[in-house]
């Protein structure tokens, strides 16, 4: 079971990877008296990668001027203590990670303190905007599979699987008196990736033709495939760059961040799901296989994870302590029940 589940999750952080990869990353820079806002499209949230003072005197001079009268030095260098950069990049991915937009201050003040008074500085924002929500289509031996998405809107593949899985396989089940077995083919997702990923429409066969065949040959195999429609513009250019005939008008996803309320809550993010059009293929077992949320990367989580651990720690040692309390209560009421009745 530990064996299996370490598998788990080795593949979907393997998946999570050749995902991420196919993204576009955003930048944002900004001077260090000044408001940070970062934001994502419909459908997608934000996922921190970097968070950081940069050190660059040609950036700084672009993008922080002196201020006529101050005491600023932008010709000089600071050194950061390692603890104020994790501290900022703490403070980003609170403010900002798995949300679709948010706000923050870049002033040094707000990680801890200012270990470079007088000093101009800038901060740097590497994230990229990715699906949060997936969905699952199955299509049984020979038949056939398509997604497609909706106009300015392309198809992201998290994972695919073809074969048989032991304990998944009831919309297709094997024929009478062929026994049960698990059987995967090797580079499912890299393949339906190839065919599907970045695209408006596509495709595919459940056959042996296009993925090999792992079973044996009396086996009923079946394509299960988890993907998402995503905005395109969140794709790297290269997967983006196809105009179709209904596309030609520009998309009305974009929102002015300002006129938004200034702070928007997590589970308002998570209330709303990406908007998929999907025609389902001959005979196939498809439907939705529940929201699958991937992992997050470990560079966005690591700033979360000593918190989620801390919490839970407690709860355990709280529970520890009342099982412990009401073992001894019972033990003082046995105990004094016998004396009575002795």
């Amino acid at each position: 079971l530990l064996l299996f589940a370490s598998l788990t999750r080795w593949t979907s952080a393997d998946n999570l990877s050749l995902l991420s990869g196919t993204l576009k990353t955003f930048q944002k820079a900004a001077c260090d008296d000044q408001q940070v806002s970062l934001r994502c499209p419909a459908g997608t949230c934000i996922s921190v990668l970097i968070a950081q003072y940069g050190n660059s005197a040609k950036d700084l001079q672009a993008l922080c001027p002196d201020v006529k009268g101050s005491h600023s030095r932008n010709n000089m260098t600071c050194l950061w203590p390692n603890i104020l950069q994790y501290s900022l990049l703490q403070t980003v991915v609170e403010a900002c990670h798995k949300k679709r937009q948010c706000k923050f201050h870049a002033s040094p003040n707000s990680f801890g303190g200012d270990p470079c008074p007088g000093f101009r500085k800038y901060i740097e924002v590497a994230y990229k905007c990715r699906p949060y929500e997936f969905r699952s289509k199955v299509a049984c031996q020979d038949d056939s599979l398509q997604l497609s998405c909706n106009p300015h809107s392309r198809v992201v593949v998290y994972s695919a699987s073809f074969g048989r899985t032991e304990y998944e396989s009831v919309r297709c089940p094997q024929p009478q008196g062929v026994r049960e077995e698990t059987c995967l083919a090797t580079y499912a997702t890299e393949t339906v990736m190839q065919i599907c990923h970045g695209m408006r429409q596509c495709s595919l066969t459940a056959d042996a033709a296009t993925f090999g065949n792992p079973c044996n040959h009396l086996s009923k195999t079946y394509l299960k495939v988890v993907y998402t429609c995503v905005p395109k513009t969140v794709l790297r250019e290269q997967l983006d760059d196809q105009v179709e005939e209904d596309e030609r008008s520009e998309p009305d996803y974009e929102v002015d961040y300002e006129s938004v309320d200034n702070a928007l809550r997590e589970n308002h993010v998570y209330s709303e799901s990406p908007k998929l059009a999907v025609s389902g293929g001959r005979h196939n077992g498809s439907g939705v296989g529940g929201q699958i949320a991937p992992p997050a990367t470990a560079t966005a989580d690591q700033t979360r994870g000593d918190q989620q651990f801390q919490e839970t720690r407690n709860r355990v040692i709280l529970g520890l302590v009342f099982a412990i309390a009401c073992g001894l209560v019972l033990l003082v009421a046995l105990v004094a029940a016998r004396l009575w009745w002795g």
